[in-house]
């Protein structure tokens, strides 16, 4: 059996699935306990950095591994 399933063949892990994608959990702990940012100001700064994947700078990401997230998203 490989780790992380279980015999039903299913995650044992849903975590992203409920509490949403983890590049945006880190962004926003790290703007909550770095700068203690309030909840609107890091909603806005998480909309502006990854609402459009053609528009923003990615450090060698191929277009592929670049995501973009709409503001119900990062509202979630």
């Amino acid at each position: 059996m490989i780790p992380g399933k279980t015999a039903s063949d299913q995650p044992a892990q849903r975590t992203e699935a409920i509490i949403g994608p983890y590049e945006l959990q880190d962004f926003n702990l790290y703007y909550t306990t770095r700068f203690g940012y309030l909840p609107e100001k890091i909603a806005f700064l998480t909309y502006c950095s990854w609402h459009d994947r053609i528009q923003n700078r990615w450090p060698s990401k191929s277009e592929h591994g670049r995501h973009q997230y709409t503001i119900g998203e990062t509202k979630h």
